[in-house]
């Protein structure tokens, strides 16, 4: 079936005195596409001469289309766009449509009546507008449908805490200009690309806001297997989206994720070299750091010998069980609502590890000669490393209890790897416990601290080696006071890098086990609780 209304007539609705273009995919319904379709061609309180309807459809339903394009007026439009999904369906759309402002919603979502007015009067009032998300109500049907809807609602409240305004994927307006600037829908990342879009728009400075008068009725999935398929969808997409986009850019409108940033403890051949120096320091350990290490050594066992399907295998049975007891079960309502919280979490946990089971890895990137401060210590060259943090106006990265560094060969002849610790634990011998170098251990002649600042000599190489220097670091994991939120192991803090030259070299190549001195002396952190490591 070809497009119902040819390209003239999107040339004549520019022409013409369309305020607004409706961007509508016939894609995931959720009940009768043609009434959803309807609560926009038919039931608005805004005169049908000031807006189109731009039908987007990927194919396989003739008799759908059909019917859909009988029920459009005359400055509509019917593409089609086979094969595609959301996205691609909306881009195909804007390419479509003839007003100055797009309206983009799903076809799950059902128009107010005065949806489309409240818009236009936003817009008139306040011109200096580029983009704004739409008021959603959520359905609530039966009870998935009410964990779905206090789902969707804790999102937006998560979203208003933001510096920045996200525009929604139920419904959203955004002016032609702005769209087109910030580079439109981006077909690589799918559902991740209209939040990339709302981060180049705030990244312009343009002024994205909310319309609470516009309202859109959203229906959520009919059942659990069929949510979990969106948000793993959506996972995948933003795991597309940071393997090539700038890491701060990501960390930045997206968030950290743990798991994505330290993505390479799950590659077998590191994670062997890091049990290797675990193993040996565990060997000679006393009783204050045999627990810690045993616990560290254990958590990157399993991708040693088998990558990622450990720990893939162990989620999907968690999640297995849990979605079950939250769907077929009559369970409370606070149950059933921690149940779908962690089905969401797993969900996400085993997106993100399959897409790390189909994609390779990108070799870890050396540092070279200079000072490397947090902000460009990103998860490339830090390994094993949290989010970017701030104390007042000095950023930093808590590291694991085991961090891993490459130096670039022939940075310098002998090069001294500075870190800066910024005072916020103990002195960095206090609780800095090992180095290895290329998988030998360093002696305590070549770990040295000036104040805040670790300093670690490695050893010359040959002047034909142009393979990275590997240094790996151990640090006895930090314990907050009792009561404390927080829930990472945390290691080494890290306010720059610096790698620099050298005036001298140390006796290299301790035996195995080797331990660096320890104070009992505690630090203390931002807001002066005492940090206590473990014991």
């Amino acid at each position: 079936m070809d497009a119902v209304t040819p390209d003239a007539r999107a040339a004549s609705a520019r022409r013409s005195g369309l305020k607004l273009s409706v961007l509508l995919p016939l894609e995931d319904a959720r009940g009768d596409a043609l009434a959803h379709v309807r609560t926009w061609a038919e039931g608005q309180t805004l005169a049908r001469e000031c807006y189109q309807l731009v039908v987007a459809s990927p194919g396989g339903d003739d008799d759908g289309e059909r019917a859909v394009a009988d029920a459009l007026a005359a400055q509509d439009v019917f593409v089609r766009a086979p094969g595609a999904h959301l996205i691609g369906l909306w881009a195909a759309a804007a390419g479509r449509a003839g007003a100055p402002w797009l309206v983009m919603s799903e076809l799950h979502c059902l128009a107010a009546p005065t949806c489309l007015e409240a818009i236009v009067e936003r817009l008139e009032s306040d011109p200096d507008l580029d983009a704004a998300s739409l008021a959603s109500h959520h359905l609530r049907t039966d009870r998935l449908s009410r964990l779905g809807a206090r789902w969707a609602e804790t999102l937006e409240q998560t979203f208003s805490a933001r510096d920045w305004r996200e525009l929604i994927l139920l419904g959203s307006v955004i002016r032609r200009s702005a769209y087109e600037e910030a580079g439109g829908h981006d077909p690589r990342f799918g559902l991740l690309s209209l939040p990339l879009l709302s981060a180049r728009l705030h990244e312009a400075g343009r002024h994205v806001d909310k319309i609470p008068g516009a309202v859109v009725s959203h229906l959520f999935e009919e059942s659990l297997r069929e949510a979990r398929g969106k948000w793993s969808e959506y996972t995948r997409d933003e795991c597309d989206a940071r393997n090539v986009l700038d890491e701060v850019f990501c960390e930045r409108y997206f968030g950290h994720s743990e798991l994505w940033a330290n993505r390479r403890r799950f590659d077998p051949a590191i994670a062997r070299r890091v049990c290797r120096t675990l193993a040996l320091e565990l060997g000679n350990a006393g009783r204050r750091d045999a627990p810690w290490l045993a616990r560290e050594l254990t958590a990157y066992l399993p991708a040693a010998f088998a990558g990622v399907a450990p720990t893939r295998l162990a989620a999907s049975a968690r999640r297995f069980v849990t979605e079950l007891a939250t769907a077929r079960l009559p369970l409370p309502e606070s149950w059933g609502w921690a149940g779908f919280q962690r089905c969401h979490s797993e969900t996400v946990r085993i997106a993100r590890l399959e897409w790390l089971r189909d994609h390779q890895c990108d070799a870890p990137a050396p540092l070279g000669p200079g000072a490397h401060t947090a902000e460009h210590l990103d998860h490339d060259t830090l390994l094993f490393a949290h989010g970017l943090e701030r104390i007042g106006t000095r950023a930093f990265r808590w590291t694991e209890p085991v961090a891993m560094l490459h130096i670039a060969p022939g940075a310098v002849e002998r090069p001294v790897v500075s870190i800066d610790t910024g005072g916020i634990r103990e002195a960095p011998l206090d609780f800095v416990t090992a180095a290895y170098v290329d998988g030998r251990p360093l002696e305590r002649a070549a770990i040295r601290q000036d104040g805040e600042l670790l300093l670690i000599e490695l050893p010359p190489c040959r002047a034909d080696d142009r393979r990275p220097r590997e240094l790996i670091l151990h640090s006895r994991p930090l314990r907050l006071p009792v009561g404390s939120a927080e829930r990472r192991r945390l290691g080494l803090p890290a306010f720059a890098v610096e790698v620099r030259a050298g005036e001298g070299s140390s006796a290299l190549g301790a035996a195995p086990g080797t331990q660096l001195a320890a104070s009992e002396r505690p630090a203390r952190g931002e807001h002066g609780h005492p940090l206590e490591t473990v014991g």
